[in-house]
């Protein structure tokens, strides 16, 4: 935990003050995406199906952009996730949404003072500055999306396996199952354990995850995860159709500005529905093909594993992290999350011109529909000239060149 009577910690939390600006930017904007998750959890309390969409018959299950007046909610996740959001019910929309916000504060928080700590506070406070500036954590903050708590458990499941404590597998496997039933993608990680051995960790991992996807099936008819599997793989399971027309009850999105029932009905809620600094796809070639992406994702992560072989175990793991957007064929600049273990391990080893590529990926504008893809590539590049003296030398200090099980911090 983080302890601020520790004059070095305090001298950290100036690096943190956009957390003011994020609360702002919380404040003024609806959140299309927590929105999603909020309505799922209200779905539950009202023994609904969290993937149909039910404003016709309640009007505060409404959620503007993401469904509107389509027959789905606009829940992708699993039916795990909606019963994890299901508190967050029993609160106002702000409310919810600021409790929210305020965990994912927290947690970045927690993340960073993590990389502080095991870099025996050598890591730069502005690499923590630029992160809490940079795109994607606007947008995570703009839209309300989940990536990062997903991506800080599956962090933290890595590095309490690493502790090599008695049974440490069986905490870690747990956590990264928890990560895996809020989004499916972190699943992927599994493939690390495997190619390094880690059998007691995957078998573990596998029947927790098995056990989190089912358990909803104690509260939801089987007809949840048909309609699950129907949202996220609609070519296959075919799509969710109503023959009813869904009345919206004049709630809408007019001017980027929701319109929605409130205490005296109707009315305008002075909320930005979406800026365009979140707008794009981050993976625009494979948006529509999810086969395409498994087999792209697949082949970046062997890459890397095999670039990364003589590198330390964390560098391994935060490298492919890197990956998981591309197994997402949908993945926007928020996900871009999964690329913040990489930069702060790498941060404290580059020269000047290190910096300003690592940099790249969190500010080139999403609108580019680049950012993951960029991503992937320098940590392909850093992978190289963290094993190669003839390239490292042009990004890394020198006495992070070639340091076998010692290349990050």
């Amino acid at each position: 935990m983080i302890n601020l009577s520790n004059k070095t910690c305090k001298e950290y939390l100036i690096y943190f003050a956009p957390v003011f600006l994020l609360v702002y930017l919380v404040l003024e904007t609806y959140q299309i995406d927590f929105r999603v998750f909020y309505v799922a959890g209200k779905s539950v309390l009202y023994n609904l199906d969290p993937y149909l969409n039910h404003v016709s018959q309640f009007p505060e299950l409404y959620v503007p952009v993401n469904a509107h007046d389509a027959p789905t909610s606009g829940f992708l996740y699993p039916p795990f996730a909606a019963l994890l959001f299901a508190p967050l019910g029993f609160f106002s929309y702000a409310i919810a949404k600021m409790i929210f916000s305020l965990i994912i504060i927290f947690i970045l928080i927690i993340f960073s003072f993590h990389f502080l700590r095991k870099s025996q506070f050598k890591l730069p406070g502005e690499a923590i500055l630029f992160i809490m500036c940079s795109f994607p954590i606007f947008a995570t903050f703009e839209r309300g999306q989940i990536d990062t708590l997903v991506m800080y458990l599956t962090f933290l499941s890595f590095d309490v396996f690493q502790n090599r404590k008695p049974n440490s597998f069986l905490t870690a496997s747990f956590l990264l199952a928890i990560s895996s039933c809020i989004k499916i993608f972190p699943i992927v990680t599994l493939l690390y354990y495997l190619v390094n051995k880690r059998f007691k960790y995957l078998i573990s991992a596998i029947l927790f995850t098995t056990l989190l996807f089912f358990l909803p099936l104690l509260y939801f008819d089987f007809s949840v995860y048909q309609h699950f599997f129907q949202v996220i793989l609609p070519n296959i399971f075919g799509e969710i159709t109503t023959s009813e027309t869904i009345n919206t009850h004049g709630q809408n999105v007019v001017n980027n500005l929701v319109i929605a029932i409130g205490n005296t009905g109707l009315e305008n809620t002075g909320l930005l529905a979406s800026r365009n600094l979140s707008n794009g796809y981050m993976n625009p070639f494979l948006k529509n093909n999810t086969l395409g992406a498994l087999l792209i994702g697949l082949a970046a992560m062997i890459s890397l594993l095999i670039l990364n072989r003589k590198n330390s175990k964390e560098y391994q793991f935060y490298a492919i992290l890197n990956t998981i957007n591309l197994f997402n064929p949908k993945a926007w600049i928020m996900g871009l999350v999964w690329y913040f273990p990489t930069f702060f391990s790498l941060y404290p080893q580059v020269n000047k011109w290190g910096k300003f590529v690592i940099l790249i990926p969190i500010f080139m504008p999403p609108f580019t529909n680049t950012n993951a893809m960029l991503a992937v590539v320098i940590t392909l590049l850093f992978s190289v000239c963290l094993n190669n003296q003839k390239f490292g030398r042009y990004l890394l200090k020198r006495e992070y060149i070639n340091q076998d099980n010692e290349t990050t911090i």
